[in-house]
């Protein structure tokens, strides 16, 4: 079956609603993307299912794909979602390592992530954009029993503290755990929260020190 497709540096799988928020970079525009599902209940996040190759293997972060679409489907707050194609199979054509994929991916450089220097905003000043790529330095995890790990760090001279972040890989990091420098894929949802919307960090791409 032949239809629309994208062709994508994946970036992140992160934990969405008991699914995965899927985001990359466009290789035909450069532009960042989301690929969501027409899944309500989970607010468009997609299985592992959804990123299937013919071969049974499953796409993932730094897998340069060919992803069926069907089209784009902007929201008020995100407009780089990009609705999949159920139907049909991905295509992976290589695997880039972490750091590869670090130094070839487009990094913005606000004055501003997301053009605020909290960790929050409210609709009123909710940006144009619900995806960004910043390079930041001094990382530190900070991790509480029973609770989530959260991440400060330090962008454009100012310091972010205890960022929320759906990034797997860094689940089990420990209290007090540091990274020197890294590019961050960072997110803003859809819904808010008490008002506010949260900006997190969806993926981690270390760049040593």
């Amino acid at each position: 079956m032949e239809g629309r497709t994208v062709e994508a540096l994946l970036l992140s799988s992160s934990v969405k609603h008991g699914g995965k928020c899927v985001a990359g970079v466009s290789l035909d525009t450069g532009e960042l993307i989301r690929f969501v599902s027409e899944d309500r209940g989970t607010m468009g996040a997609l299985t592992s299912g959804d990123m299937r190759c013919a071969d049974g293997t499953i796409c993932g972060p730094c897998d340069v794909v060919t992803a069926p679409v069907i089209g784009p489907v902007p929201t008020a707050h995100q407009p780089e979602n990009w609705l999949i194609d159920r139907r049909r199979y991905w295509k992976r054509s290589r695997t880039l390592t972490p750091r590869e994929t670090a130094e070839c991916i487009p990094v913005t450089r606000p004055r501003m992530i997301f053009d605020t220097w909290d960790i929050c905003l409210t609709e009123e000043l909710y940006p144009n954009r619900s995806l960004e790529l910043v390079e930041a330095e001094n990382l530190v995890f900070a991790k509480e029993p029973g609770k989530k790990s959260k991440v400060t760090f330090t962008y454009n001279g100012r310091e972010y503290r205890k960022m929320s972040m759906t990034d797997r890989e860094y689940y089990s990091a420990s209290d007090g755990d540091r990274i020197g420098r890294a590019v961050l894929l960072l997110s803003l949802p859809e819904d808010d929260y008490n008002g506010k919307y949260f900006k997190f960090v969806a993926k981690i791409f270390e760049m040593g020190e």
